[in-house]
C-alpha cells in the first residue's frame, strides 16, 4: 500500500513537470481599445490550449521603444507572438527580427505594404469612391490637396510606421508566420497586405495567408464592407469576434509547435 501511495507520487509529480515544460507562451501586442473584443476570444482559446498569456498595449509613437524593450525580456523558447492592427504587427515583426528562437508568429489585420503607402492610399481613398467621373476630381485638384495636407498635419499614422518597410522587416522573420485578415476590412486591402507579406516573409511549408469572407479590422464580423471614409457610425460599435478564425490560430500553431519538438 506505502509503494503504492509513493508511485502514485512520483507518477503525479513527473506529470505535473512535464506538463509545466510543454506549456507555451503566447505574447499578444496591440494598441487600443477596439482590440479588447480579438485579445478577450484569443486569450480564452489560448488558456483553454494551456497557453500562458501576457499582453502589451503599444502607442503609434512608442513603436520602436517597446519593440526594443520587449526584445529583452521575452523569452524566446516555447513562445510566440501575436501581432494586432497596425502597430502591433510592426512590434511583433521587430520581436521576431531581434529573437530568431521565437517559434511563432500570428499577425492579424497587419501592414503589408509600407506605411507611406499605406498613409496615402487612406488619404485619397475617398476619392475613387466619389460618384463622379475621374476626370472631374482629379481637375478639382482633390487628391492633390489631400496629399498637401497630409504633409503638413503629418497626423495619419506616426512617424515610425511612416517609415515602415515591410520587405526589410518580413524578409528578416525567421520562424513560421499565420497571417490573418478580414475581406470585408474597410482599413486594409486584403489581398494587397497579403500578397505582400507572402512575398516578403521567407518562405515555409508552415506559413499560413488567409482572408476571411464577412470579417473585417480585427477579425470583427463584418456582413458587407463598408468604407470607412463613408462615416458609419454602426462601425465603431464592438460586434462578435470572427469565431472559425480564433480556431483556426489555435489549430495552426499546435500543428507548428508539434512539428518543432
Amino acid at each position: 500500500m506505502r509503494q503504492s501511495f509513493i508511485l502514485s507520487v512520483i507518477l503525479f509529480a513527473s506529470l505535473s513537470v512535464l506538463r509545466a515544460e510543454n506549456v507555451s507562451k503566447c505574447i499578444i501586442i496591440g494598441s487600443a481599445r477596439q482590440y479588447e473584443a480579438v485579445v478577450d476570444s484569443l486569450s480564452a482559446a489560448f488558456q483553454r490550449a494551456d497557453i500562458e498569456v501576457e499582453t502589451y498595449c503599444v502607442s503609434a509613437r512608442g513603436i520602436a521603444y517597446t519593440a526594443d524593450s520587449l526584445s529583452r525580456v521575452v523569452g524566446a523558447e516555447g513562445v510566440g507572438i501575436v501581432g494586432l492592427g497596425l502597430t502591433g504587427g510592426v512590434v511583433a515583426a521587430n520581436i521576431c527580427k531581434a529573437n530568431p528562437s521565437i517559434s511563432w508568429l500570428v499577425m492579424i489585420s497587419t501592414l503589408g505594404v509600407s506605411g507611406k503607402r499605406f498613409e496615402e492610399r487612406f488619404m485619397v481613398a475617398p476619392t475613387y469612391i466619389l460618384d463622379v467621373p475621374d476626370s472631374v476630381v482629379m481637375a478639382s485638384g482633390l487628391r492633390k490637396q489631400l496629399r498637401e495636407r497630409n504633409a503638413e498635419e503629418g497626423d495619419m499614422i506616426s512617424i515610425e510606421l511612416r517609415r515602415y518597410n515591410p520587405e526589410e522587416l518580413l524578409g528578416s522573420i525567421c520562424c513560421p508566420v499565420f497571417a490573418l485578415t478580414g475581406v470585408n476590412d474597410a482599413r486594409l486591402d486584403w489581398y494587397e497586405n497579403l500578397s505582400a507579406m507572402e512575398r516578403y516573409i521567407p518562405y515555409s511549408y508552415q506559413n499560413k495567408f488567409k482572408a476571411y469572407p464577412f470579417t473585417g479590422y480585427m477579425l470583427l464580423e463584418e456582413r458587407e464592407y463598408v468604407p470607412v471614409w463613408l462615416g458609419d457610425a454602426s462601425r465603431s460599435v464592438v460586434k462578435n469576434v470572427n469565431s472559425q478564425a480564433i480556431n483556426d490560430v489555435i489549430d495552426w500553431i499546435d500543428e507548428t509547435t508539434n512539428s518543432q519538438r
